[in-house]
């Protein structure tokens, strides 16, 4: 290959004219680039790339703000929702340890309402049972 360094200018002006189509064509710019461009540009063109590029950068900067601010936001909605998480298990273990105490509650009252019903039938049964002692003792002589 004759003149390999020529080559390699010619190669990366195209390389380099088809990266600048790529980007005006994904940036929707109505100015399509070409390798003249490159080779003997006019002020005018140059002038339209340019704003392009500028209008380009500052949207993309104003899009990264709020990129920034949305991300912010939802790493803060994360760790919120994170900690409302662990406050439900911690409530639902107080619930669960509540109910567990309510159960015991209850059977102890039933228990105890058990033994009040068995001591208040032995009371009225040892008071019948009194009672008709006391009726059937013969009165005391004095």
């Amino acid at each position: 290959m004759q003149h390999p360094e020529i080559h390699r200018v010619m190669l990366q002006q195209g390389l380099l004219t088809k990266a600048m189509q790529y980007f005006m064509n994904s940036i929707n710019s109505p100015y399509n680039f070409t390798i003249t461009d490159l080779i003997s540009p006019s002020p005018v063109r140059h002038k339209q790339f340019l704003n392009e590029l500028i209008q380009c950068h500052l949207f993309t900067n104003k899009a990264q703000c709020h990129v920034e601010t949305t991300v912010s936001r939802l790493r803060d909605r994360e760790v919120k929702i994170q900690q409302l998480r662990e406050e439900y298990d911690r409530l639902q273990n107080h619930k669960t340890e509540l109910l567990h105490e309510r159960g015991i509650r209850e059977d102890k009252i039933k228990d105890v309402s058990r033994h009040k019903f068995f001591d208040r039938t032995l009371n009225y049964r040892n008071e019948l049972c009194l009672d008709s002692l006391i009726s059937e003792w013969p009165p005391l002589q004095n």
